[in-house]
């Protein structure tokens, strides 16, 4: 899961209490034996100046206790620290880096049939992979040579920054927070199969972390403790904690899985195995694989749709595309998509499933009502991976032959 840490400020809020004062009059005195004279009626208890000779001190008390009360009165009202005010909170700051990278409530945009291109971006030699940060701000780029992770700012389509890597990386993840990318860096010769986790609000490289053989997507838990891995040279499937950077379970998958997906909420791993031609249905939670199920073309690529009701599993191998219904495991429709299905990703409003066609060096659009193909749209190379920002804006598409990010309009 991922290294994240949720910090929270506690505050505390002071009251204040004041006491009245009160003053009494002069007290009454018995009557002496001889008659006493009686003082004229305005100089009993009279807070008045008398023919100039002052205040009497039963007035001045009076006068001081009334004053007393008002800047009582008066300050219990304007005081910061008054139940009714509450106290600053004792949160740390959040910095503007952190702060682009946190999630956004977003609607879907209306996705079109035929995607515009927008800029084609290059990065040097063999762009593997792409993954939108939950903010929308940013895409990382998993670039294997020379191996770094390159950010690219989604709104200006410049590069950002680039964080050098100790090995060719093939995959990229974002935590469900955006605060770390998730690298898989791995060969068939088991020189180095590792996981960077990368601080984006940094864009530092953490640690690394031994992940299984040949290592695919890691896929973050929901709350962002685990991730998932799977290697294609292992056969099984690791729940990793990347804090510890330990192995905490594992449990053994159909041979060969190509690639991996999460379910739009989380609770479920969906594998691509290509040995096999299955799709795989994982629980996290309970780390139990729930069901393998035939597909009628290749399975080499896999993403579920925005509802978790349809997952798309497709390869080069084969110009099918096969729609699962992940709890039955029935095959719902299929789709005929000529150019070798070499990467898959859905629309956010669902209404199109964009196929990265590896040997036709194109990007096609099915409509998701028909699975037809609708539309198609050049890329600078063979597609290895396609991604989409969260509103359903923008896509980008990872040209491995060309070097370049293919940047789509999609809305």
């Amino acid at each position: 899961g991922t290294d994240t840490g949720a910090r929270t400020g506690a505050a505390t809020g002071r009251t204040a209490t004041g006491a009245e004062g009160t003053a009494d009059g002069p007290g009454s005195t018995e009557a002496a034996p001889a008659p006493a004279r009686t003082a004229p009626p305005d100089a009993i208890m009279s807070a008045k100046p008398r023919r100039g000779r002052g205040v009497s001190p039963g007035g001045l008390a009076i006068g001081l206790a009334a004053i007393l009360l008002a800047a009582l009165t008066l300050w219990a009202i304007v005081s910061p620290s008054t139940p009714d005010s509450p106290a600053p909170s004792s949160a740390p700051a959040v910095s503007p880096e952190e702060q682009a990278l946190r999630p956004a409530e977003v609607v879907a945009a209306p996705s079109l049939p035929e995607p515009r291109v927008r800029a084609t971006v290059p990065v040097a030699d063999s762009p593997a992979w792409a993954a939108a940060a939950p903010s929308g701000r940013f895409t990382y780029l998993a670039v294997q040579a020379p191996p770094r992770l390159v950010v690219l700012d989604a709104q200006t389509d410049a590069v950002a920054a680039e964080i050098p890597l100790p090995g060719p990386p093939d995959y990229v993840s974002v935590s469900p927070d955006g605060s770390r990318a998730y690298v898989s860096i791995g060969d068939a010769d088991d020189a180095q199969n590792t996981i960077g986790v990368v601080d984006t609000a940094t864009n530092r490289l953490l640690s690394t972390v031994p992940a299984t053989d040949d290592p695919l997507l890691a896929v973050p838990s929901t709350d962002g403790r685990f991730l998932y891995v799977a290697g294609r040279g292992s056969g099984k499937v690791d729940e990793v904690d990347p804090a510890a950077g330990v192995v905490t379970r594992s449990v053994p998958v159909a041979r060969e899985p190509a690639a991996a997906a999460p379910s739009p909420d989380g609770d479920r791993v969906y594998l691509a195995n290509r040995g096999a031609g299955l799709l795989t249905v994982l629980d996290p939670a309970s780390l139990t694989v729930l069901g393998t199920y035939k597909v009628s073309g290749d399975a080499q690529a896999v993403t579920a749709a925005p509802g978790g009701g349809q997952i798309a599993v497709a390869g080069p191998d084969d110009d099918t595309v096969s729609i699962m219904d992940p709890d039955s495991g029935r095959e719902l429709a299929t789709a005929r998509v000529d150019g070798g299905p070499s990467a898959l990703a859905w629309s956010p409003d669902g209404r199109h499933l964009y196929v990265g066609a590896a040997t036709a060096e194109a990007l096609r659009v099915v409509d998701t009502t028909t699975w037809q193909v609708v539309g198609s749209v050049p890329t600078d190379g063979a597609p290895t991976s396609v991604t989409v920002s969260p509103d359903g804006r923008t896509g980008w598409v990872t040209d491995s032959d060309g070097g370049t990010v293919t940047v789509l309009n999609l809305a």
